[in-house]
């Protein structure tokens, strides 16, 4: 739907509406923006950027990005893909400009923007020539009229989409992104899904680093094999990263310096990391107080001495996730619940008789020593245990010198009894809510 507008502006001792060399473009960004924002949503702007360079330009303003999104699955979803396979009509790839100037516009496809709370799509296959054609093959001079790229049944084309076309497209994008000082500042949040392509995983790594305000990054279900010391000698340090999450990244196998490149990370997943196998530079020698709060390492094959060794130097940690942990052992939960030093259950028993007597207002021996613990994990609100099988009752009860624990899920624990959750909140561990290894929910009420 065409929209029309009527701008009075005043300029100088003119109206420039009177003035008729006078273009939109000429007002300053910041007031174009104010008027773009009250004439087209952004999602139509974002959409249609490619109608102009000056659209273009325009749309590249720190205003439009905060969050990035690149995911196969949104482009097999999303009902602004149009270039659907027909009978007689191939998907055709229509070419771009390649270069990486701001001012000029390629084929960035499948690129999703979010900006809170409005969502906005970039999925532009198109490059806009002069006349307001469309341009097809490189040795094609035939033009058609963009209406007629759906509808024909006469067009071929020997170029093909493939994901890794789209994959070089948005690391073009992200290097023209990255160009734009205050934009490349604005992105807080980039997630990428589905990635294929090794060579080009390592070029996003260097286009990413250059994003100098980026707080939260995830890559899932991608080739990503290793942080390569060379990619990291050419990239700066993310000092505003606080979340990073590889997930389901099977292929995975080494994070050299990862805390160098990310010395602020808070929360850190690697859920389904299967391949990797060597923990420790989640713990680097000269670090003596790591940052981690939320540590997620679910489906790995962490072992105890790794885990014990991160866990001995992260006094922030509130979250821990380590389901299907299948190397784990009672090592580890004792570290969790007493540290370095394990309580005796002959010291338990005194402790609690102590505790018992004091609550009845009893006389009561005083012993003349009692061997206190001191946890790894003294800020511990929340752990997961699902299915780690061959973790014992006796494993999980060491869990009671956890006293600042109120989330608990031991689902799946074979060898442990029913009634261990109960045990765990008379001997004073605040839970809240729990499951059961029979997944039971049980909750208390402090």
């Amino acid at each position: 739907m065409p929209i029309t507008s009527t701008i009075s502006i005043a300029h100088g001792n003119s109206d420039v509406r009177n003035d008729p060399l006078f273009r939109f473009k000429d007002l300053p960004i910041e007031l174009q923006l104010q008027v773009v924002q009250h004439i087209v949503p952004l999602p139509e702007l974002l959409q249609f950027r490619l109608v102009s360079t000056s659209t273009n330009a325009l749309v590249m303003e720190p205003l439009f990005w905060k969050e990035i999104l690149f995911s196969k699955q949104v482009y097999s979803t999303t009902g602004h893909a149009k270039y659907h396979h027909h009978a007689n009509v191939d998907i055709v790839k229509i070419l771009g400009s390649t270069s990486a100037s701001p001012s000029c516009y390629g084929s960035d496809t499948n690129i999703v923007a979010h900006q809170h709370p409005r969502r906005a799509s970039v999925l532009s296959m198109l490059k806009q020539s002069s006349d307001g054609t469309i341009e097809f093959e490189r040795n094609n001079q035939s033009q058609l009229p963009l209406a007629n790229i759906i509808s024909s049944s006469s067009i071929k084309s020997r170029y093909v989409f493939t994901w890794s076309d789209i994959e070089e497209s948005f690391v073009a994008f992200i290097s023209r992104l990255s160009t734009l000082e205050r934009t490349a500042h604005s992105i807080e949040i980039v997630t990428l899904e589905d990635w294929e392509g090794d060579a080009t995983m390592r070029s996003i790594w260097c286009r990413l680093t250059q994003l100098t305000g980026l707080k939260d990054l995830s890559i899932r279900r991608s080739i990503a094999k290793c942080l390569h010391t060379g990619v990291l000698s050419q990239t700066r340090v993310l000092q505003h990263l606080t979340r990073f999450e590889l997930k389901d990244c099977v292929h995975l196998y080494d994070l050299p310096r990862i805390l160098h490149l990310m010395p602020h990370i808070h929360e850190l997943s690697l859920e389904g990391c299967t391949s990797l196998l060597d923990f420790s530079s989640l713990a680097p020698r000269g670090i003596y107080e790591l940052p981690y709060r939320k540590l997620n390492l679910a489906n790995t094959k962490v072992h105890d001495s790794e885990l014990v060794e991160i866990l001995r130097r992260s006094p922030h940690i509130q979250e821990l996730r380590l389901d299907q942990c299948y190397e784990l052992t009672a090592t580890s939960l004792e570290a969790i619940g007493y540290g370095s030093e394990k309580p005796t259950i002959e010291v338990m028993g005194i402790v609690n008789q102590l505790q018992s007597h004091a609550s009845h207002g009893l006389d009561h021996e005083k012993p003349r020593s009692v061997l206190f613990s001191s946890p790894f994990c003294p800020s511990l609100k929340a752990l997961s245990l699902k299915d780690c099988y061959d973790l014992a009752d006796e494993s999980v009860r060491a869990l009671a010198g956890c006293r600042q624990l109120e989330y608990l899920i031991i689902r799946g624990l074979r060898h442990v009894n029913e009634e261990t959750v109960d045990w765990l909140h008379s001997q004073g561990v605040p839970l809240r809510k729990a499951l059961s290894p029979l997944g039971r929910w049980r909750y208390w009420h402090h």
